[in-house]
């Protein structure tokens, strides 16, 4: 058996075409992965900026119940009273904002160590001392 020159697969050739086509789709492809990582980057920033300002409410709003605790021991009026329940609602609704960020947060802008979630928790149990502390006051009983 002999071999004869039409036989033999001659290796083929890439065009210049081609080659320029395989490096803009990995080129793409990089800059398509690129922008979105970047955007959910972007994204965890919005979202611990906004566990920031809601944080910052929370002790706001929270000082603000103490403060109209001290004035209702001071100065008993109805008043004041539905102002403190009131702060309280607002506490409420600043803190489940904060919850809801922490869970939205991408898990590129975690730490292993963290531990939003038991903060979280710490929170919500002093929220619960805070509220009955603020119904003590209201009732009028001796802390």
């Amino acid at each position: 058996m002999t071999i004869t020159p039409e036989s033999i697969a001659t290796p083929r050739h890439l065009s210049v075409s081609l080659k320029l086509g395989a490096v803009f789709l990995l080129l793409a492809t990089l800059a398509a992965g690129n922008l979105y990582f970047a955007e959910r980057l972007h994204d965890g920033i919005v979202n611990v900026s906004s566990i920031v300002n809601q944080s910052g409410r929370l002790r706001y709003v929270s000082q603000q119940i103490a403060l109209r605790c001290a004035a209702f021991v001071l100065e008993p009026d109805a008043d004041v009273g539905q102002a403190a329940r009131e702060m309280e609602g607002e506490f409420e609704a600043h803190y489940a904002r904060v919850a809801h960020e922490v869970e939205q947060i991408p898990l590129l802008m975690r730490h292993t160590g963290d531990d939003l979630q038991g903060h979280l928790e710490r929170i919500g149990k002093i929220r619960l001392l805070q509220h009955a502390a603020l119904e003590k006051v209201l009732a009028g009983a001796d802390l």
